[in-house]
């Protein structure tokens, strides 16, 4: 569910920046995610998870894990567009 939340919020980060290139004409040179990896909102901790990986803080190493996000957002990088959602 975390991660389904989390893809429908850079789409419509996404989709926010694309009307800004088209409508409003704004030069756009990139854009990056917040947040690569998670961490501590003062307001809800470590709880709040908008990280496109999973951290797993039991363990020792704190391992990494790529969410689908990663997936999803390596593909928008490479074909330079949001495939099947209407945002180009």
């Amino acid at each position: 569910m975390q991660c389904v939340i989390l893809l429908g919020m850079i789409i419509g980060h996404l989709a926010n920046i694309a009307m800004a290139a088209t409508v409003d004409g704004v030069n756009l040179k990139g854009c990056p995610l917040w947040s690569l990896m998670g961490n501590f909102e003062w307001g809800d901790g470590f709880t709040a998870k908008f990280a496109i990986h999973h951290i797993d803080y039991s363990s020792p190493i704190r391992a990494r894990t790529p969410k689908d996000s990663v997936d999803f957002y390596r593909n928008v990088i490479v074909k330079n567009k949001v495939v099947g959602f209407g945002i180009n």
